[in-house]
C-alpha cells in the first residue's frame, strides 16, 4: 500500500510544472497557492506563529502513518534506495489505545457507585414513604393484634389524646369483633391514597363515619409523607353513689363526687371498652360492669353504671331492752349499732350479701344466724337460740316435777323455778281443794316439746319466753257423772320471765294453749315417775 502511494505521489509530482514549488497548510495539510496567507480549506492564518490545531497535528500524525505531503516524498527520494525499499516493505503499525491512570479509574468507580447509590436510595425512599406501605403496616398490626406496632403507626391531631400500647387495646378489640369493618376501613384508606396520587390538592375532611383516615403530612426530601390519623371519641358516664370509682379497662379514670354523678370522659381512641363502677365502704364492696363501644367521633356514648343497691331500714325488735345491736355483714362486724343508726346503705338487696345481728341480752350475748339480704326493709328479731330452748325445757320439766308435790302437799317450799306469783296461784288452788276435800292423786309422766313453739318477747321492762307443749299426767279426772284415774295429755303453755334479781329464768305462768304447731316433736318422759296423793285425802280418811 505504501509503495502504491509513493508511486502515485511521484507521478503526480512529475506532472507539476517545472520550477513550481507546492505549498501546503500546516494546519490541515491542504494544497495552497504560493502566495496564500490563509488556508482556503480550513481558514488557518498562515502568517501566524501559533501552533497548528488538532487537525494539523493529525496531519503530522498522518505523515507518521504514511500519509505523505510533497515534502515527505522529496525527503524519501533522497533516502538510499535500499532504505526506501526497506521502509516501504514494512506494514503500517496500528495506533495503541490510550491507557487510563489508576486515579482516573478510582474516580470513575466512585462516580458510578454514587450514581447507583442515589438510584437505590431514591427507590427505597419512594417505597418507605408510600401510602401503600403505611396502610399495609396498619393492616398487619391490626390482624396480628400488635399493640406496640399499632401505637407506633397511628397519629392524632388532638394533643390530649395519648397513643400507646395500652390505649390501642379498645381499638384492636373492636376490629377483632367486627373484621368486616376492618376490611372496609382498609379499603377506605386505599381510596384516599389513590385520591392523593390523582390530585395533589386533595384533602381529607373530618368524617363522622370513619374515625381513621390517611392524611398527607408534609414531605420527606422530595416525597410526600403520609400518616394514619385517628380522631378521638368521648363517653358520658353515670353512676348513682358518691365516692364510686370509675374504671375503664381496669384503670381508674375518675371518682364520683356526688350521688347521681355524671361526667364526660375522654379523649379516647375509638373502640370497645369495659367500664366498671366500684363502691367501697367500711363494710361492703359493690361493683357493676358494662361494655360499651364508640366508633363515631361526632357522638358522645352514654355509659350507665347504676349500682343495684338501696338504703336499707332496720327495725329492731325489743329495742327498749337492748343496749347495742351490732350489724354483721358477710360475717364481719360493720361497726354499726342499729340502735343508733337504723338506715344503712348502699347495700345490695339481691341476696348477694348476708346479714346477721349480735346483741348482749341479759342472759348472754346472742348472735343470729346469717341470711341473705333481699329487702329494703328488715325486721330485726332475735329468735330463741338452742341454748335458751334447753334452759326453758329444763325449767318447765323441773316445774312440773315440783308442782305435783307442792300441790298435793300444799307446800310452797318445794318450788325452786317458779315465780312468786305462780307459787301463790298454785297454793291458792291447793288450799281450795283442801277446803272442799275432793280426792286427788297423780304423777307427772312427761312433756312433748316442739321446736317451733318458742317465742321471745319484751314488754313492760321485762323479757318473756313463751313455750307451748303437750304436758302429760296420770291423775284423777272428775267429770259430771264419774271420777276416773287415767293419763291426761293437755295442751299447756308456759310463760317464763327473766328475773333480773335472780339473773335467771323462772316459770311465771301456766295456762291452756288454743293452737299449737306440732311439726318438730321433742319428747321428754320421766324415767321413774312418782305418784303423789293429796293430803286432804288422808284428812278425810282420819275423819272416817
Amino acid at each position: 500500500l505504501n509503495c502504491s502511494i509513493l508511486v502515485f505521489v511521484y507521478k503526480h509530482r512529475k506532472q507539476q510544472p517545472r520550477g513550481r514549488k507546492m505549498k501546503f497548510c500546516r494546519n490541515c495539510g491542504g494544497e495552497l497557492a504560493k502566495d496564500a496567507k490563509f488556508c482556503k480549506h480550513c481558514g488557518f492564518d498562515l502568517t501566524s506563529k501559533s501552533e497548528p490545531t488538532d487537525q494539523q497535528q493529525a496531519t503530522e500524525e498522518g505523515e507518521q502513518k504514511g500519509l505523505y505531503t510533497e515534502q515527505t516524498v522529496n525527503n524519501q527520494n533522497e533516502q538510499p534506495k535500499d532504505q526506501a525499499q526497506a521502509t516501504s516493505a514494512q506494514p503500517a503499525q496500528p495506533k495503541q489505545p490510550t491507557q487510563m491512570s489508576k486515579q482516573t479509574k478510582i474516580i470513575a468507580g466512585i462516580i458510578g457507585a454514587l450514581i447507583i447509590f442515589l438510584f437505590v436510595g431514591y427507590k427505597v425512599a419512594e417505597t418507605m414513604t408510600s401510602y401503600e406501605r403505611k396502610i399495609d403496616k396498619f393492616e398487619t398490626a391490626m390482624h396480628e393484634a400488635d399493640h406496640d406496632a399499632l401505637a407506633g403507626i397511628l397519629t392524632t391531631n388532638n394533643a390530649s389524646l395519648e397513643i400507646n400500647e395500652d390505649a390501642v387495646g379498645g381499638l384492636i378489640e373492636y376490629y377483632s369483633d367486627y373484621p368486616s369493618e376492618l376490611n372496609d376501613l382498609v379499603r377506605h384508606l386505599r381510596e384516599q391514597g389513590k385520591a392523593y396520587a390523582d390530585d395533589s390538592e386533595f384533602m381529607v375532611y373530618e368524617s363522622d363515619y370513619y374515625p381513621i383516615n390517611l392524611v398527607k403530612n408534609g414531605k420527606f426530601l422530595i416525597f410526600d409523607r403520609f400518616d394514619i390519623q385517628v380522631s378521638p371519641v368521648y363517653f358520658n358516664v353515670y353512676t348513682n353513689y358518691q365516692d364510686t370509682e370509675i374504671l375503664m379497662d381496669g384503670e381508674v379514670i375518675g371518682t364520683a363526687t356526688s350521688d347521681d354523678y355524671s361526667k364526660e370522659f375522654g379523649p379516647f381512641l375509638p373502640g370497645t371498652y369495659t367500664f366498671t363502677a366500684r363502691y367501697v365502704s367500711d363494710y361492703v364492696e359493690l361493683e357493676t360492669e358494662a361494655t360499651y363501644t364508640n366508633y363515631n367521633p361526632g357522638y358522645v356514648s352514654e355509659v350507665n353504671l347504676y349500682i343495684e343497691a338501696d338504703e336499707v331500714y332496720f327495725e329492731v325488735t325489743y329495742a327498749d331492752g337492748l343496749e347495742e345491736v351490732k350489724l354483721l355483714i358477710n360475717g364481719e362486724d360493720s361497726g354499726i349499732n342499729l340502735l343508733e343508726t337504723d338506715t344503712v346503705g348502699p347495700l345490695p338487696i339481691d341476696g348477694t350479701v348476708e346479714v346477721a345481728y349480735e346483741a348482749v341480752l341479759p342472759w348472754g350475748t346472742v348472735t343470729t344466724d346469717p341470711y341473705p339480704l333481699d329487702s329494703g326493709y328488715i325486721y330485726v328479731d332475735f329468735p330463741v337460740t338452742e341454748e335458751l330452748k334447753e334452759i326453758a325445757k329444763e325449767k318447765i320439766i323441773r316445774y312440773n316435777q315440783e308442782y305435783i308435790e307442792a300441790y298435793t302437799q300444799v307446800n310452797d317450799s318445794v318450788f325452786s323455778v317458779a315465780s312468786d306469783r305462780l307459787i301463790k296461784e298454785v297454793m291458792d288452788d291447793a288450799e281450795y281443794e283442801l277446803e272442799w276435800g275432793r280426792d286427788y292423786k297423780g304423777k307427772f309422766v312427761g312433756i312433748n316439746f316442739y321446736e317451733e313453739a318458742f317465742e321471745l318477747d319484751y314488754y313492760d321492762q321485762k323479757w318473756y319466753l313463751y313455750v307451748s307443749t303437750d304436758t302429760i299426767y296420770e291423775e284423777t279426772i272428775y267429770s259430771f257423772f264419774s271420777t276416773d284415774y287415767r293419763e291426761n295429755e293437755r295442751d299447756t303453755g308456759y310463760t317464763l320471765v327473766y328475773d333480773k334479781d335472780k339473773a335467771d329464768w323462772v316459770v311465771d305462768e301456766v295456762g291452756y294453749v288454743g293452737y299449737l304447731t306440732k311439726d318438730t316433736l321433742v319428747e321428754y318422759r320421766e324415767s321413774d315417775p312418782k305418784t303423789f296423793e293429796a293430803v286432804w285425802n288422808e284428812d278425810e280418811e282420819d275423819e272416817e
